[in-house]
């Protein structure tokens, strides 16, 4: 049985009058201002002829509401909570269904907003006011009761993705001791895992992942609409820092290598460090010696190659006195490993020119070696071609 009523509403004591027809069939469903549907168990317009929302009718809603004013301010729904209670909410919104569904789209609250000029848009607005801790908005995964440590615009407890550019003016990594366990140093020989990786420059192509059984229909891409495709990025393949260091690289649910740049930095820092260690030894090695001469106006010497970095070929100048029995240059890499061991013939001024081709861009340290001793070394760096 259906029953005609008016009413007058009182929201938080300001008092708001509400003037429509409201029907109640015979099993408790209420509409106001329309007709009692499978839509909605409570809707303020009859939606059979609403174009503007995301589906249609059919779906099953607890609320659907929906205002059209020519005022500043206009709310298709707005809630106040103030109870003398420990927890408060204005609005609450659930999409769980009981039983699990392999298409289609829950959404505890779905927001959109746009169309003004000036730019106050906002799908969702949430702000922290006083002076205690708490969050403007807060996304997790599944429940979270635990309290917000701080004061934040934004908490996110769980894993969160950004499909696009992130920006900040700085970012913090947690780093606290009291949150690590079986600190120790870097065992592994750094130096030589970073010689190893394979820098690349690359531009992001778009991935259009297929819909499945979605009876929803939203286009699935990869990255967002406003991502700039022609930009060009520099970094890794996932895939072959796998191979090196793979606890740097992680695997999502769709199978999507990432990769953690930020930890890829002490790795680095350790290679520099071998590095440093390993130029100071070559250092004091050369400076044990006494640089022999020929006579007061010929020395031992080794230039610096030119052109330094080099694509192509570079050349290496050095002077040898003649009374030097034995002499190599040898090119090592940054690992130490000697990739050639070049004889010289020449004594007084000479060179060397080293073709870029056989060899993989990197750094490189070269070294003149005379009657078995070091006698200088230097580094020469060699591009991509």
């Amino acid at each position: 049985m259906k029953k005609l009523l008016f009413i007058i509403l009182f929201l938080s004591g300001v008092q708001a009058s509400l003037f429509g027809q409201i029907i109640v069939d015979s099993i408790g469903k209420v509409a106001i201002g329309g007709d009692v549907n499978d839509a909605a168990a409570l809707t303020t317009e009859n939606l059979s002829d609403n174009g503007e929302w995301f589906y249609d009718v059919n779906g099953s809603y607890g609320v659907l509401s929906e205002q059209k004013s020519t005022k500043m301010w206009t709310f298709g729904l707005a809630g106040y909570a103030h109870f003398n209670s420990d927890r408060h909410i204005g609005v609450g919104a659930i999409a769980t269904p009981t039983t699990a569904h392999s298409s289609g789209r829950n959404y505890g609250v779905y927001a959109r907003a746009g169309n003004a000029t000036s730019g106050y848009n906002y799908g969702v607005y949430g702000a922290i006011v006083g002076n205690n801790n708490g969050t403007g908005i807060l996304g997790c995964i599944s429940d979270y009761h635990s309290a917000v440590p701080g004061k934040f615009a934004g908490f996110f407890y769980g894993q969160t993705r950004v499909n696009g550019d992130f920006y900040a003016t700085s970012l913090n990594t947690t780093s606290d001791a009291r949150l690590k366990t079986n600190i120790s140093d870097i065992r592994k020989e750094a130096l030589s895992e970073i010689d190893r990786l394979h820098p690349i420059q690359y531009q992001w192509q778009q991935l259009e992942l297929p819909d499945g059984k979605d009876t929803a229909k939203v286009p699935t891409k990869y990255f967002s609409d406003d991502t700039d495709f022609e930009r060009l990025h520099y970094g890794f393949v996932a895939q072959e820092v796998y191979e090196l260091l793979p606890d740097l690289v992680h695997e999502d649910d769709a199978g999507y290598l990432s990769m953690n740049y930020v930890e890829l930095i002490p790795l680095l820092v350790k290679a520099v460090q071998e590095l440093s260690a390993e130029v100071s030894e070559l250092r004091g090695t050369a400076a044990k010696h006494t640089i022999r001469k020929h006579d007061e106006n010929t020395a031992t010497t080794l230039y610096q190659n030119n052109p330094n970095p080099f694509t192509e070929n570079t050349r290496i100048d050095f002077v040898i006195p003649t009374d030097v029995a034995e002499a190599f240059l040898c090119i090592y890499n940054m690992a130490g490993t000697l990739l050639e061991k070049i004889a010289l013939t020449a004594r007084g001024e000479g060179s060397v020119t080293i073709e870029g081709k056989k060899l993989a861009a990197g750094i490189y340290v070269y070294a003149l070696v005379t009657d078995g001793q070091v006698v200088d070394t230097k580094q020469m760096i060699l591009t991509q071609q």
